[in-house]
C-alpha cells in the first residue's frame, strides 16, 4: 500500500498520525524519520502482527510506502522534515476509530486477561515502556481496550535475548511479584514468526544491517533461553 494523505497527528515521540492510502483506507502511520527509527517500526511490526495471530487486542501492523519527495501538504517544518527522512517503507496500524487512551495514573481496573496478555508481550519481548507514565492503552466506543505502542522491545533494540523478568516500572509489575504469571507458550514457537517475518521489505532490514535468518535467529534465541529458565 502506498501514502496517499495525511489526516490528523495525534501526541507521541514516534509522530503517529492518521492517514489514507491508496485504496481510500484510514490507518495510524509511524515514520521512521521520528523517534527511535527503523528499528521501532521492526519491533512493532513483528509484536502487534504476531499479536493479532494470535488474537490479541492490538492493532494490525503493515507496511506502507511514501514517494520521495511526498509533498508537504500538512503539518510544521518539524513533521515535513520528519516526512522527508522517511520516503519508502513505513508503518501501518489498524486505526481504532472513536477511542482514547487511558489515563493509567488513575487506578483504572484491568481486567486479568488484558494483565495476562500484557505479561506475555513485555516478558517475552522485553518492553521497557509500559509504566503508568506511558498509558499505552486504548479504549474503544465499545469499552473494549487495546494493548499499543511497541516500538521499545529491548529485544530488538539491543538483540540481548537474555532477560527473565518485566521491567520494575511496569505498570502490572506488582501483580506479577504476587503472583505465579506465564509466559504464553504460543508465543514459544518460531514456525509463527517465519511468515511474518518474509513480510518485512529487504529495505527495512538492510537499513538495520540484517536480513530474515538474522532476525528469527535472534527471536529463536529468545524462545530458546525462556524455555531454558
Amino acid at each position: 500500500m502506498k501514502l496517499k494523505k495525511f489526516i490528523k497527528q495525534f501526541k507521541g515521540s514516534s509522530f503517529p498520525v492518521l492517514v489514507i492510502d491508496d485504496s481510500d483506507n484510514q490507518y495510524i502511520m509511524k515514520m521512521k524519520g521520528a523517534g527511535n527509527g527503523t528499528i521501532s517500526l521492526l519491533s512493532e511490526f513483528v509484536v502487534n502482527r504476531v499479536c493479532t495471530i494470535l488474537g490479541y487486542p492490538v492493532p494490525n501492523a503493515y507496511w506502507m510506502y511514501i514517494e520521495k519527495n511526498f509533498p508537504w501538504e500538512f503539518g510544521t517544518d518539524e513533521f515535513d522534515d520528519i516526512l522527508q527522512k522517511s520516503s519508502g517503507w513505513n508503518l501501518a496500524l489498524d486505526y481504532i476509530g472513536d477511542s482514547e487512551q487511558i489515563n493509567t495514573m488513575k487506578n483504572h481496573i484491568f481486567e486479568n486477561e488484558i494483565i495476562d496478555d500484557v505479561y506475555s508481550i513485555d516478558n517475552f519481548f522485553v518492553n521497557m515502556d509500559r509504566s503508568r507514565l506511558s498509558g499505552n492503552f486504548l479504549k474503544d466506543k465499545n469499552g473494549k481496550i487495546y494493548i499499543i505502542d511497541h516500538g521499545s522491545m529491548f529485544l530488538f533494540h539491543s538483540k540481548n535475548y537474555q532477560y527473565s523478568k518485566v521491567v520494575d516500572n511496569h505498570i502490572f509489575c506488582e501483580y506479577y511479584e504476587l503472583f505465579d504469571y506465564k509466559i504464553d507458550e504460543r508465543l514459544l514457537d518460531i514456525d509463527i514468526y517465519k511468515d511474518l517475518v518474509a513480510e518485512i521489505p529487504v529495505e527495512i532490514l538492510d537499513e538495520l544491517s540484517m536480513n530474515e535468518n538474522d532476525l528469527l535467529r535472534l527471536i529463536a534465541n529468545r524462545i530458546n533461553f525462556i524455555k531454558n529458565m
